[in-house]
């Protein structure tokens, strides 16, 4: 390998690493704009309390359940190299594996949400 595809590698890894970093800025982001919207329409109106009152898991629970399932496949697919998933007949392995695997994870989640409530 030359000096060439090093260098290309090595700025391949770091735009990688910023857009893993940037994404998770942005999702503890809109977790925290979506807290202090929630806080605010609890406080000063009624129309998000409504729907709270009257589905709460809908309009808390499965936002959340989709926040935490990608936080999990994030934090799984910065540990490893890649995330390969092997099913009874498939096989994902990648960008693939990695949205199956939140797919499952917020299903269950949302299963889960279901079944206690």
């Amino acid at each position: 390998m030359d000096k060439f595809e090093e260098k290309g590698l090595s700025i391949l890894k770091r735009v990688i690493l910023s857009f893993k970093w940037f994404l998770s800025f942005l999702l503890i982001t809109v977790a925290a704009a979506f807290g202090i919207k929630i806080t605010g329409a609890i406080l000063i109106g009624d129309g998000l309390q409504k729907a709270v009152d009257f589905n709460p898991v809908v309009a808390i629970a499965l936002p959340l359940a989709a926040l935490v399932s990608l936080a999990l496949v994030l934090s799984l697919e910065q540990k490893s190299e890649n995330i390969r998933f092997k099913a009874i007949g498939f096989e994902f392995e990648g960008a693939a594996g990695q949205i199956v695997l939140w797919v499952i994870c917020f299903v269950s989640i949302a299963l889960t949400i279901r079944l206690f409530v």
